[in-house]
């Protein structure tokens, strides 16, 4: 299941045209929290087996395995972030009119990327009067 995932992801990101800011990062997080506490919540009301045994709380050894697979997220987030700054470098190489990766500046002020696809239609927040 996590090659199934780990595919789709890299081809969904390898498809589109999103920018991917460390603020991301905290989905990845949060997604991984809410299936931890919920797989607590579901073993503490239904005795089930585990998805993964390094996560039955009944072992002395749970909180180094759970401080493990946390780290082990970190170098993960990293590669996917890299994967993405790799593709857009290659990218802005490769087709120099056509694709390109524009810092604009959002009406809050602080500054959000977007990707502009440049080509025979322009599209853009700023400069293009207002389309």
């Amino acid at each position: 299941m996590h090659s199934l995932n780990a595919v789709l992801l890299l081809g969904d990101t390898a498809l589109n045209c999103l920018p991917f800011p460390w603020f991301r990062v905290s989905y990845f997080i949060l997604w991984t929290g809410f299936f931890v506490i919920f797989q607590w919540i579901l073993h503490a009301c239904v005795s089930i087996w585990w998805p993964y045994p390094f996560l039955d709380l009944s072992s002395i050894y749970a909180p180094i395995w759970y401080l493990l697979v946390a780290m082990m997220h970190i170098p993960s987030y990293g590669l996917f972030m890299l994967f993405v700054k790799i593709k857009h470098n290659l990218l802005t190489k490769w087709f120099p009119q056509s694709y390109s990766y524009a810092f604009i500046p959002s009406s809050s002020g602080v500054a959000e990327s977007e990707f502009l696809i440049l080509g025979d239609d322009l599209r853009c927040k700023q400069g293009c009067g207002g389309r």
